[in-house]
């Protein structure tokens, strides 16, 4: 193999290790946004600006991510296999600012239930941080939409 193609074959492997962790973060927002029966208006807006924020996505690639979020939601019960792949390839800034992001949804539709906060805790667990992240992670979600503190 020419040494060209290696690496292009190594970016290409690299680009769709991405855009598999992207899909990740994306299932877990939608499960959040979902998490108390019924997913909210507010909830897919900030769904879609935080998808788009992190990701530095286009609308195709958006509507693509969420689209395959959605129906891949129910394969993915088992978060212990979804947050694996996250918690084996980001940092821990960028898997407090995705717990970050899942408080962020639930918030948004101004009632916090107890399947969203289970979730969020689990999902917090699972990404190894620990109870001074997980809380952090809640107060800067609180803070971003300007919510009192809780």
């Amino acid at each position: 193999m020419a040494l060209g193609k290696l690496f292009v074959s190594k970016k290409k492997a690299s680009i769709r290790a991405e855009k598999q962790l992207q899909l990740a973060a994306a299932i877990l927002l939608y499960k959040m946004a979902r998490a108390d029966g019924f997913v909210d208006n507010a909830e897919i807006l900030h769904m879609r600006s935080l998808l788009t924020k992190e990701f530095s996505l286009t609308e195709d690639e958006l509507e693509s991510t969420l689209k395959l979020a959605k129906s891949s939601a129910h394969e993915f019960a088992d978060l212990s296999k979804i947050t694996e792949e996250i918690r084996n390839n980001w940092g821990n800034a960028k898997r407090i600012k995705l717990l970050e992001y899942l408080w962020i949804l639930a918030y948004a539709d101004d009632a916090i239930e107890a399947d969203e906060v289970s979730l969020a805790r689990k999902v917090g667990e699972f990404l190894y941080l620990n109870e001074m992240e997980m809380v952090r992670a809640q107060e800067n979600a609180a803070s971003y939409l300007g919510l009192d503190q809780f």
